[in-house]
């Protein structure tokens, strides 16, 4: 009945020789109205609101300001609560910002907040494919499934990639200790070292650092999560992707440069291979392919086009989020000496100085592990985490959820709420030390990886590859600041994740133990 009257309201408008740009923005502000209203009398009992709404805009001038929008957030829900509303643009919008409820809404044990909402990134550039933003359903189930087993196969988490992981800590090494204790901005090197750790699963091979094909992948990458913060806003206001300056052309370009690298390698490798032989993630997909169509013909979600969709997923997360941890690891080292002295003298005492430190170290290493936990604490580099949405209209602590909602989880508030953890935003490994035994105390509050049924796939991948990156530089170098320049900054950049702010560093070569 509303898409009628529309109708006939435009028609009669454009007789009168209104432009179809007016009509275009006009005909949207009525819809959203219509949807606004829609959402607000069918459901009586949604979450406490937030902030002030605007038209069309929602809250989102709200998130505006100095502060980090996860940090904004955070403080909103100390006025509206750990669970309030709020409309973001045209989306209907819940902001959980306590453990619990995250844990409620999450749990392993339901898929009720197992959906994706349909913004602009996951509806119109990602297309609601692949392994981290697809929507819930056979496809996201087959395939999550199928990864999370092929990846455990080839050894994700597992001793049998120590070798691969400890050979790209090795190649890190030596760049830093080209260096010669001169500054240098350790950013493309770390990038490139953890790139290949994915690339080896996905790939079965590592590259060059100066290969063409890699380096135009990578940059692809970093310039798309770098944009994240601008292409925000027409997340939520589908029609500004429109506008000049918007970030959603330039997005469209980086996933056309991803692709024109991308696809050509993974194809080549899928066609070249051995079937039934597989040595990676392409290779058993492909076979995977012949597999389903054999068991249940045409009733399948594997393909050429999803397998690409689910490397190129692969790819992204298990290189961007490990790399930047990493950075974060290093400035904290430089800005926390003692903190670095501890390490260190921890790795000397177990380890020595006749070798590296292993996978089988771990236990032995409190206090490394400790600093580990809360570089990832303090950091929290997807703040936000990634959007979930109900499958179906839902209720959670005793509120109706309709079913399209974006469910914002805020883990940055959850590990700095001073009522889990004390003074939250001081750096201080120890508070994950037990008092008593000295040992690594576990806590369920750290989320990091999100939790429940959606979780990060590469969880075990990440915590091998940041435990022997880290304690593989730690231990063969002495880490500072540049002593003839400002301290850098804590203050991190925005985009899909949170970046350090560019910094140098001088590593120096402790003995030639490389």
């Amino acid at each position: 009945m509303h898409a009628m009257a529309l109708d006939r309201l435009s028609d009669s408008l454009l007789q009168y020789g209104v432009t179809p740009f007016l009509l275009a923005g006009f005909t949207f502000l009525l819809t959203f109205i219509v949807v606004r209203s829609r959402t607000t009398k069918a459901y009586s009992n949604l979450p406490p609101r937030g902030p002030p709404e605007w038209p069309i805009l929602g809250s989102l001038p709200s998130l505006a300001g100095d502060e980090m929008p996860h940090v904004i957030i955070a403080n909103m829900a100390k006025k509206y609560g750990p669970m309030f509303s709020m409309r973001m643009g045209s989306f209907f919008t819940v902001v959980l910002s306590d453990f619990a409820l995250i844990r409620q809404a999450f749990a392993k044990s339901s898929d009720d907040f197992s959906d994706r909402p349909k913004i602009t990134m996951i509806e119109h550039v990602a297309k609601g494919k692949g392994l981290i933003v697809s929507y819930f359903g056979q496809m996201q189930q087959e395939h999550r499934r199928f990864s999370l087993s092929a990846l455990r196969s080839l050894g994700m988490g597992k001793f049998r990639m120590e070798e691969t992981i400890a050979e790209e800590a090795r190649h890190l090494a030596l760049s830093f200790a080209s260096r010669k204790s001169q500054p240098f901005l350790p950013f493309h090197d770390i990038v490139v070292s953890v790139s290949n750790i994915i690339s080896y699963l996905s790939f079965g091979k590592r590259f060059d650092y100066e290969d063409e094909a890699f380096k135009g992948i990578l940059e692809a990458v970093f310039e798309s999560f770098e944009i994240g913060e601008i292409a925000g806003l027409f997340n939520f206001i589908p029609f500004l992707r429109f506008m000049p300056g918007s970030g959603a052309g330039r997005m469209l370009e980086l996933q056309a440069k991803f692709d024109k690298y991308m696809k050509p390698m993974v194809k080549t490798i899928s066609e070249e291979r051995v079937p039934g032989s597989p040595t990676c993630y392409v290779e058993m997909y492909a076979d995977q392919i012949l597999e389903a169509e054999k068991e249940n013909p045409g009733k399948h979600t594997f393909s050429d086009q999803n397998m690409f969709h689910a490397v190129a997923d692969l790819f992204v997360a298990g290189t961007e989020t490990t790399a930047t941890t990493l950075k974060w690891s290093l400035l904290y080292m430089i800005l926390n000496e003692k903190v670095q002295e501890k390490v260190h003298e921890e790795l000397n005492n177990v380890i020595g100085r006749d070798r590296l430190p292993s996978l089988r170290d771990r236990p032995n290493l409190p206090y490394t592990e400790a600093t580990l936990l809360e570089i990832q604490r303090f950091s929290t580099i997807t703040p936000l985490g990634v959007p979930h949405a109900p499958v179906e209209d839902t209720v959670l602590n005793g509120y109706d959820i309709p079913k399209g909602t974006v469910i914002i989880p805020n883990l940055w508030a959850v590990h700095h709420d001073p009522e889990l953890w004390e003074k939250p935003d001081e750096f201080n490994p120890e508070r994950f030390l037990d008092r008593e035994t000295n040992q690594v105390r576990q806590r369920e509050e750290m989320i990091p990886f999100s939790i429940g049924r959606r979780k990060c796939l590469g969880e075990q991948l990440a915590k091998v590859e940041l435990f022997l990156f880290f304690t593989h530089i730690v231990h063969r170098f002495k880490l500072s600041a540049p002593e003839d320049r400002p301290p850098p900054t804590l203050k991190a950049r925005l985009g899909a994740t949170t970046n350090p702010e560019p910094f140098d560093i001088c590593a120096t070569l402790i003995d030639t133990m490389i």
